[in-house]
């Protein structure tokens, strides 16, 4: 009967802990978000978690801040569950068209990524981690969810959401009842005509998720050593390397970068900043060239610091090394 008993304890402990596993809590809020030039509106949006709660994603806002930028976000900071769904509905109005759709969301994925946080970057052997879900729309269906922390924002999600039809009425309860009036007038006040001559570019978000498997390499006779780095991505991803981290970069599974700025160490021991902001298209030709197999075909970003002025843009893998020509870089003293 002892050995019964200790046997039932031992079972209610583990569903115990089953259970606070599975209701892991996170403080964070929901921002939206649109590409700049291809404005959006969400009619209704809300993140679900739990069997009947939800946090709702901003709605009724002209949005364009520009693609995986957040702004107004709704909710608390208090401690919740990860969202396992998301269910959204909203405006293209480079269309005039509604999408909408219910996604599921990797919620596993997203605690792991949530329980291994980064580095701070301000206190040294300390970890910070993600404090706000972004939630983006655009043309032709595309939906995009975001973590982001301080200088750290990663795609988990790129989805596609169905063409629908909502109620006008329903939609702008108290403005212009001619939809194309109100769309239109819009448009012109917020996007400029050489933009809207522009054809809308459908597939560009899904191919701005692709990745590849690259590293950031640093090399020059005047350089030191790394003291701290940051990149941006098309795909709306930032990425921060700090402190020990800079030492030996390592190759990871990564979206093709928009725009690099380098601190770093000269051998007299004077404090500079490296930016680079690359060319779009001349990234994604090569980068497609030389990486055919993305899951196995490495390459090497290389940043060649000719003396304390000039850089230049490598990419490097096995076979050949390629200059990035297009590629426009500035350094400068800076005191981090």
């Amino acid at each position: 009967m002892y050995k019964i008993l200790l046997l039932l304890l031992a079972s209610s402990s583990l569903l115990a802990c089953n259970m606070i596993e599975k209701t892991k809590k996170y403080p964070y809020v929901v921002t939206d978000s649109a590409p700049e030039n291809y404005p959006c509106e969400i009619y209704r949006g809300s993140l679900h978690y739990g069997k009947t709660k939800g946090v709702p994603v901003p709605r009724g806002k002209f949005i364009d801040y520009g693609w995986g930028r957040g702004s107004t976000h709704y909710g608390s900071r208090a401690p919740k569950e990860l969202p396992h769904q998301l269910d959204i509905a909203w405006l293209s109005y480079r269309e005039n068209k509604f999408y909408g759709g219910s996604f599921e969301l990797p919620k596993a994925k997203m605690e792991a990524l949530f329980d291994k946080g980064f580095a701070h970057t301000r206190i040294e052997n300390t970890k910070d981690t993600y404090s706000k879900i972004i939630v983006g729309v655009a043309p032709g269906g595309i939906v995009s969810v975001w973590l982001m922390g301080a200088g750290h924002q990663v795609q988990i999600g790129v989805f596609k959401g169905e063409e629908t039809e909502i109620d006008w009425a329903a939609f702008n309860p108290s403005g212009i009842k001619d939809r194309d009036l109100y769309v239109n007038g819009r448009l012109n006040r917020h996007v400029s005509a050489d933009e809207l001559a522009k054809p809308v570019p459908f597939g560009l978000w899904e191919t701005y998720a692709l990745r590849y498997l690259w590293k950031p390499v640093v090399v020059g006779k005047d350089v030191n050593f790394v003291i701290q780095t940051l990149t941006e991505f098309f795909s709306g991803e930032r990425e921060m390397f700090v402190r020990e981290e800079t030492k030996e970069f390592k190759y990871a599974s990564k979206t093709i970068p928009k725009k690099a700025e380098i601190w770093w160490q000269s051998k007299d021991h004077k404090q500079y900043k490296t930016k680079v902001f690359f060319n779009e298209k001349e990234m994604y030709r090569l980068f497609e060239q030389l990486a055919r197999d993305t899951e196995n075909d490495k390459i090497e970003v290389i940043f060649k610091h000719e003396n304390k002025v000039k850089v230049s843009v490598w990419l490097k893998t096995k076979e050949q090394e390629v200059l990035l020509e297009n590629a426009e870089t500035k350094t400068f003293k800076s005191n981090i």
